[in-house]
C-alpha cells in the first residue's frame, strides 16, 4: 500500500509541474562529484555516491550502509568551472537520511562596453573588454528513502543560490526516485529530477521554471571469479522540453572490494577512474574528455564511520 502511496505522490507532482513549465536553463549538478560514478559516465540512477548520494537518485541511499561522509572536487571543461562537494548519509534496516552541499563557479565571464558608450556602435564604436567577473551556483540537497527489501522509494529537495555578474538569484526544487533489485546482480532505477518543477528567482524580477526529467538506468554485475567481479550499467533521460539525451554508459571491474577501475561515456564524450578502498577510507579519481570542451579531472574520498 505504501508503495502505490509514493507513486501516487510522483505522478501528482509530475502533473502539477507540466501546468505551471515555463522556460528554464540547464541545470549544472549534472556535473560529476563521487570519483567512480563519474568515471561510469556519471551514472546518478542506480550507481550510489557513497556520502554524496543526496545529489542523485535519492532510493540509492538504501544502498549505503552505517554511516558515511565524503568529500570531493573538480576541475571541468579545461578549467571552465570547479565543482567542490560535501555530503554524508545515515542509514538503518528501513530508513536512509542524506545531505549534501555543492558549489560550483568559474571566472571568465567578461564585462563589455562601447568605446564611446553613448553613441550607436559602429566600426570606430566598438565593444571593448571592461572587466572580467566570476559566477557561483550553490545547492544544499536533503534526502531520505524507505526500503523494502527488494524495492526502495525516496524522495530529495534542494535549495539553490545563484550569482553572475550584476544578478543573483534563489531556486528549489523536489526529485524522486525508485530502486528494484530484480536480482542479486541486476538493479533497475527510475529517477524523476525536478518533478516539482525548478522554480528560479532572480533579483530583477525574472522568475525560470524548469521542467522535470525521468531518468532510466539498470546495473548487472558479473562474477567472474571469487574476487573480481565487473558491473555494466548504462542510462538513459527524457527530458520534456529536451526529448531523450544524456546517454550514458559505463563499466567498473573491481577486485575484492579493494580496488576497482572504471570507463564510460556521456553522449560521445570519454571518461576513465579509480578507486582504492583502505580500512574505513574510499579514495577515487576520475578524468574526462569531450572533443567540443576538453578534459576534466576530478577526486573524491569517502570514510565509512560506522
Amino acid at each position: 500500500m505504501r508503495k502505490i502511496g509514493i507513486s501516487k505522490i510522483f505522478i501528482g507532482l509530475i502533473f502539477i509541474s507540466v501546468l505551471f513549465a515555463e522556460p528554464y536553463q540547464s541545470d549544472e549538478f549534472m556535473l560529476g562529484g563521487w570519483a567512480i560514478r563519474t568515471a561510469m559516465g556519471g551514472n546518478t540512477t542506480v550507481i550510489d555516491g557513497n556520502g554524496l548520494t543526496a545529489n542523485s537518485n535519492p532510493a540509492l541511499l538504501s544502498e549505503i550502509s552505517g554511516m558515511r561522509i565524503a568529500v570531493s572536487g573538480g576541475n571541468f571543461w579545461t578549467g571552465l568551472v570547479n565543482l567542490a562537494q560535501v555530503g554524508a548519509v545515515k542509514s538503518n534496516d528501513k530508513w536512509s537520511y542524506g545531505f549534501s552541499a555543492n558549489i560550483l563557479g568559474g571566472d571568465g565571464i567578461k564585462i563589455t562596453e562601447l568605446v564611446e558608450p553613448g553613441e550607436p556602435m559602429s566600426v570606430q564604436n566598438y565593444p571593448r573588454v571592461v572587466d572580467e567577473q566570476g559566477h557561483y551556483t550553490a545547492s544544499v540537497n536533503l534526502a531520505t528513502s524507505r526500503n523494502w527489501q527488494k524495492f526502495s522509494a525516496g524522495i530529495s529537495g534542494k535549495i539553490v543560490r545563484k550569482k553572475i555578474p550584476d544578478h543573483s538569484g534563489w531556486g528549489f526544487s523536489a526529485s524522486g526516485g525508485a530502486l528494484w533489485k530484480l536480482m542479486n546482480n541486476l538493479k533497475i532505477g527510475i529517477y524523476a529530477r525536478d518533478i516539482s518543477t525548478y522554480q528560479l528567482f532572480w533579483n530583477d524580477n525574472v522568475h525560470e521554471t524548469g521542467m522535470p526529467s525521468v531518468s532510466l538506468g539498470l546495473a548487472y554485475r558479473f562474477d567472474l571469479s571469487s574476487n573480481w567481479t565487473i558491473t555494466f550499467a548504462p542510462e538513459s533521460t527524457y527530458g520534456i522540453d529536451e526529448g531523450f539525451g544524456l546517454l550514458r554508459a559505463g563499466t567498473a571491474l573491481k577486485y575484492a572490494d579493494i580496488l576497482t577501475f572504471a570507463l564510460g561515456t556521456q553522449d560521445g564524450s570519454f571518461s576513465t577512474g579509480a578507486e582504492l578502498n583502505i580500512k574505513s577510507f574510499q579514495i577515487g579519481v576520475s578524468a574526462g574528455y569531450n572533443s567540443s570542451l576538453g578534459e576534466s579531472y576530478n577526486f573524491s574520498v569517502g570514510y565509512e564511520m560506522f
